[in-house]
C-alpha cells in the first residue's frame, strides 16, 4: 500500500503546478467533450438500450451530430499544433542541410583546402542550432539532437576543461587539480610530527636520514612500530549532466509523423463539412481512411517522443546514482 501512496503523492506533486495553467483546463474540456461525444456515438452505433427504439433517421442524425463534434475537436487541436510542428519541420530541414554539407565537405579534401571549410565548423553550426529543435520536440528532458554519424555530444557542445586526464576532457567531465591532504605521522612515544606532503626532500637528504635512524636504536624501534599514512591525493571531479542523444534522422522521422497527424486531418474535415447537409451521400471511405492515418501517425509519433524522453530520464537517473 505504501508504494501506491507514494506514487499518488508524486502524481499529485506533478499535477498541482498544472492546475494554474489555462492550457491544462482547455485540454480537460476538450477531453471531456471528446469522451462524451464518442460515448454517445458508440452507444448509437451499437444499439444501446436508450437508442434501440430510435428510428433510422433519428439514429443517422445522432451519428452525424456526434461525428461533427468530434471532427471539430480534432480540427481545433490540429490548428493549435500546426504552427509549432511546421517550425520544427523547418528547423529539422535546416539541420539536415547542415549535416549534408558537413558530410560532403568531409569527403572532399580538395574542397577543404580551397575553401578552408572543415567538419569542425559544421559541428559548431549544428550544435548551435540543434538545442532549439530538441527543446521544441522533447521539452526540458535533457535530450540532445546529434548528426547521424555521431553518437555523443561533440567537444563543441561541451566546453573543454584544462586538465591532465584527456579521457575526462573528452567525456566532458570538468577535472580540477587534485587536493593534497596533509597527514600526521604518529610515533609510539606519543609525539606527533606534522609532515607537509607537498614538500619533497632530495634523494641525498633521504639517504642521510635513513642512515641516522639506523644508528639510533630508539629511532629504529620507533620507526618499526610507527603508523605512517602516505600522501592521499583526492581528485575532486564533478560530472555535469550529459544529455541523452537522439540522431537527427530519428528526430526527423518523429517530426514527420507529428506533421502527418494534422495534415491528414484537413481532408477529413473537408469531407465532413463539404457533405454536412447531404451526409447520406458522403464518401465514408474517405473519412475512415484519413481518420485511421491521422490517428496512427499521431500515436506513433507521440509514443516515439515519449520513449526518447523516458530513456533520457533513465540515463539521468543512472548517472545520478553512479556519482
Amino acid at each position: 500500500m505504501a508504494p501506491v501512496a507514494a506514487l499518488a503523492r508524486r502524481a499529485w506533486d506533478a499535477l498541482r503546478p498544472q492546475l494554474r495553467s489555462p492550457l491544462f483546463w482547455f485540454t480537460v474540456l476538450m477531453l471531456t467533450v471528446v469522451v462524451t461525444a464518442g460515448a454517445i456515438l458508440f452507444m448509437v452505433l451499437t444499439n444501446f438500450p436508450f437508442a434501440r427504439d430510435f428510428p433510422k433517421s433519428q439514429k443517422d442524425q445522432w451519428i452525424e451530430i456526434t461525428s461533427q463534434i468530434l471532427n471539430a475537436c480534432f480540427t481545433l487541436q490540429a490548428l493549435i499544433v500546426v504552427v509549432p510542428r511546421l517550425i520544427m519541420a523547418r528547423a529539422a530541414w535546416r539541420l539536415w542541410g547542415i549535416q549534408r554539407r558537413r558530410v560532403d565537405s568531409a569527403r572532399s579534401v580538395e574542397e577543404q583546402e580551397k575553401t578552408g571549410s572543415d567538419s569542425g565548423s559544421r559541428d559548431t553550426e549544428f550544435d548551435r542550432r540543434a538545442p532549439e529543435l530538441a527543446t521544441m520536440l522533447f521539452g526540458d528532458a535533457h535530450v540532445r539532437i546529434v548528426p547521424d554519424d555521431r553518437s555523443a555530444p561533440s567537444p563543441a557542445a561541451i566546453a573543454p576543461v584544462k586538465g591532465d586526464d584527456t579521457d575526462d576532457v573528452a567525456l566532458g567531465r570538468a577535472t580540477h587539480p587534485p587536493t593534497l591532504i596533509p597527514r600526521k605521522t604518529t610515533m609510539e612515544s606519543g609525539a606527533s610530527v606534522d609532515t607537509d606532503q607537498t614538500a619533497f626532500a632530495s634523494t641525498d637528504a633521504s639517504a642521510g636520514a635513513e642512515s641516522k635512524r639506523a644508528e639510533s636504536p630508539l629511532n629504529h624501534a620507533a620507526s618499526a612500530s610507527s603508523t605512517t599514512t602516505t600522501t592521499a591525493l583526492t581528485s575532486t571531479t564533478t560530472s555535469p549532466t550529459i544529455p541523452a542523444t537522439c540522431p537527427l534522422s530519428h528526430a526527423a522521422l518523429l517530426i514527420l509523423l507529428l506533421n502527418l497527424n494534422h495534415l491528414f486531418q484537413w481532408p477529413m474535415a473537408a469531407v465532413m463539412w463539404g457533405w454536412a447537409s447531404d451526409y447520406a451521400n458522403r464518401p465514408s471511405w474517405a473519412v475512415y481512411v484519413f481518420l485511421i492515418l491521422s490517428f496512427t501517425c499521431g500515436a506513433v509519433g507521440a509514443v516515439g517522443v515519449a520513449r526518447v524522453v523516458g530513456r533520457a530520464g533513465k540515463e539521468r537517473k543512472g548517472a545520478g546514482e553512479g556519482v
